[in-house]
């Protein structure tokens, strides 16, 4: 009986590799700039290679790709990413010259396939704006961005994303805009889950916006930072949940961990850590400028300021 059911096992076994090998795997057709001519050594011009190699995968619906991961396309316009366009394995793009932006992402709608849309970038210093993400609903980006005044800008219309960031030696890593329909009146919250690996950055995080009831960004904001400048997280307006963890924020004095400058802001701490930097004067984990909402719990440490939280609000 023991040998019928093993013989039976293994009957059953060949028969579905043989299925699995009789199925032809079906890949899509791929384009490359290296096809359009592009060096990706990081010196040369390939602004031109890089944009039509974006055209033909618009037109065709071939999937922009790498020959090389680990390319670096220099270019001295702007990069103009359509919606179309789905990317996979694809290289740095860097701007020999000052950029606003180096990439300007149309994510309307949605990718296609529903793939992650990863994009790299690397600026010239302090003066370009590494990506601009126009638009977009429930999408899932992954961005890294080097050198740039601001690393990655999220405009108004950038609404229930997962945004991945690694930003280092940008002055501000992720800058957040306030959304028309945020969490003023009946309106609906934006709800970003925006996660940011930040370096050397002089703010990791920024939420900006004018005044308005119904101008309020909003989302779950985690922050995992190693010694940024000033403040690591500035909440400029809007309603958010932080957490993450950050070390050594404040490195140039009279800075920390977060400062909340927004009016009547709802902020939830999701057991945030900041240890802010020993060995500068001055600085704080949390300083609080405006009245706000807060709860939660966080972890404060290291600070020589004289107190870990400091309020300056009426």
């Amino acid at each position: 009986m023991l040998q019928k059911i093993c013989v039976f096992t293994f009957c059953l076994l060949t028969m579905n590799l043989t299925t699995t090998v009789g199925q032809t795997q079906q890949y899509p057709e791929t384009i490359s700039p290296e096809e359009h001519g592009a060096i990706g050594d990081g010196r040369a011009d390939d602004t031109v290679a890089v944009q039509a190699a974006i055209s033909e995968a618009s037109n065709s619906g071939k999937l922009l790709v790498s020959k090389h991961p680990r390319a670096i396309y220099a270019v001295k316009n702007t990069i103009r990413l359509p919606q179309d366009v789905d990317v996979a394995n694809f290289g740095t793009i860097k701007a020999l010259a000052t950029l606003n932006p180096i990439v300007a992402l149309s994510a309307a709608l949605q990718r296609p396939n529903g793939n992650k849309l990863k994009i790299s970038v690397a600026g010239t210093g302090t003066n370009s704006t590494g990506i601009f993400v126009d638009s977009g609903i429930n999408l899932d980006l992954e961005f890294s961005a080097l050198n740039c005044l601001t690393g990655i800008l999220i405009s108004s219309d950038v609404e229930h994303c997962d945004i991945k960031a690694f930003v280092e030696n940008c002055n501000i890593g992720v800058l957040y805009q306030a959304t028309q329909d945020g969490n003023g009146g009946n309106a609906t919250p934006d709800e970003n889950n925006v996660t940011i690996y930040g370096a050397l950055n002089t703010t990791d995080f920024m939420s900006v916006g004018t005044p308005g009831e119904n101008e309020r960004p909003s989302g779950n904001i985690k922050v995992y930072s190693e010694a940024a400048k000033r403040f690591s997280i500035v909440i400029g307006r809007g309603d958010f949940t932080l957490g993450g963890y950050i070390r050594g924020a404040g490195q140039l004095g009279d800075g920390g961990g977060v400062l909340l400058d927004s009016m009547n802001s709802k902020i939830v701490f999701d057991n945030i850590t900041l240890l802010s930097t020993e060995n500068a004067e001055g600085n704080w984990g949390l300083i609080v400028e405006q009245p706000a909402g807060l709860q939660g719990a966080m972890t404060l440490g290291g600070g020589t300021g004289g107190a870990w939280i400091k309020s300056t609000s009426p």
